[in-house]
């Protein structure tokens, strides 16, 4: 298997902990805990769709796009619900 293969998988596991070791180490003291996830999964969403924009002509990436389309949609509810809570304070 060429190396070609395994990067879209490399890319990814490397995104993950570094948005892992970001939220959850970087951030934690001033971002409120319930706000972790979908903050999280929102900025690994995003940058999923900036890889697929990207890489667009390549099936991995119209696979990066429509995974970061689910992810933001998945937490959408959630973040707004937080923020509203966030912001009643």
């Amino acid at each position: 298997m060429k190396l070609k293969t395994f990067t879209p998988l490399i890319f990814g596991v490397s995104l993950g902990l570094l948005s892992l070791t970001l939220w959850y180490g970087l951030l934690a003291s001033f971002v409120l805990p319930k706000m972790y996830r979908p903050l999280h999964h929102w900025m690994y969403g995003v940058a999923m769709i900036a890889l697929g924009a990207w890489r667009h002509r390549k099936n991995y990436g119209r696979f990066s796009m429509a995974m970061g389309a689910i992810l933001l949609w998945d937490d959408f509810h959630d973040l707004i619900q937080t923020l509203s809570i966030t912001l009643a304070f």
